[in-house]
């Protein structure tokens, strides 16, 4: 138990540092649009991006070299990916409610992200990656850089005006 414990801390660790470095990644974005070169090293990392551009474009893609890297330390350990280094994983990890170890999940939502790699995967094929926006990470991206940061600078600049007359 002690071992299991350890390692649940560690993994705890390691998705806050994760998920810390995928936000200043995002956030250095926004604040130098010119500059794509951070939120590209993020989409570098996703595995399911990397599979879909080297299918759509019929070529081998040096740059996702660390997706695949991803992919098979994820084939052979696990959810490697979205269990450790995914911002989205994480997310999904921190906020799910807490439920006994018995219970089962539903399997129709499970076997959902499978349908949808799948179908993304195969339209790749065709060269269509139309439907790469609905992927997690590209979610995660998104979101952040177009609803979070400007939600977070309007109470920032609320609570700048709040305290004006008392400094």
């Amino acid at each position: 138990m002690k071992g299991y414990v350890w390692g649940q801390k560690l993994r705890r660790g390691v998705q806050a540092v994760a998920f810390a470095l995928a936000c200043l990644l995002v956030i250095l974005t926004a604040r130098d649009a010119r500059s794509a070169l951070h939120a590209t090293l993020l989409m570098h990392l996703n595995p399911l991006a990397a599979l879909a551009a080297m299918l759509a474009g019929r070529q081998w893609l040096s740059g996702f070299i660390p997706a695949l890297v991803l992919l098979a330390l994820s084939l052979a350990l696990g959810r490697f990916w979205c269990g450790w280094l995914c911002p989205v994983g994480t997310l999904l990890d921190w906020t799910a409610p807490r439920r006994r170890r018995r219970q089962e999940p539903q399997a129709g939502w499970r076997s959902a992200k499978y349908v949808l790699a799948i179908a993304l995967l195969g339209l790749a094929l065709w060269a269509n990656l139309t439907y790469i926006a609905l992927d997690p990470l590209t979610w995660f991206v998104r979101s952040t850089g177009l609803v979070a940061l400007p939600a977070l600078n309007a109470i920032l600049i609320a609570i700048e005006r709040a305290l004006m007359p008392v400094v």
